[in-house]
């Protein structure tokens, strides 16, 4: 659980972060929260994960900061089994490169969200990214 503690503390970095941290959970939920000091049961899952994660953040490109006086552009999308939702935020550059992005932003869909229809649940995505970039905006 550490480790998803000091990862998370990044996840602005780590583009799709939810949904490359699910297998990691998912261990952890077998396992029991409670039972912090525990030795987890390793799955090739949960391996693939935690490797690919630290490949990430060592690789993490370097985000622009925000540009207030240029428009923003969030895209969002929700990941192919539909169970995260995913976006970044970017800002054109000026240069008619791509718009370089400001910041990642994923969370997991609730039990009740994954019970939607997948237009639904995507427009609910929309809603809770949007929401996350708040902050910034």
């Amino acid at each position: 659980m550490t480790f998803l503690g000091i990862a998370g503390y990044s996840s602005a970095w780590v583009e799709d972060y939810a949904s490359l941290t699910g297998p990691l959970r998912g261990m952890i939920k077998d396992t029991g929260t409670a039972q912090l000091h525990c030795n987890l049961t390793w799955t090739q899952g949960g391996l693939l994960a935690f490797e690919t994660i630290k490949q990430r953040l060592q690789e993490a490109p370097a985000l622009a900061l925000p540009d207030y006086s240029k428009n923003f552009l969030l895209y969002v999308s929700t990941s192919v089994g539909g169970k995260y939702a995913c976006a970044v935020l970017c800002q054109p550059t000026g240069t008619g490169m791509s718009p370089q992005p400001v910041s990642y932003y994923s969370t997991a869909y609730s039990e009740v969200e994954l019970g939607l229809p997948l237009c639904y649940r995507a427009m609910v995505g929309v809603y809770l990214m949007y929401d996350k970039a708040q902050r910034l905006l």
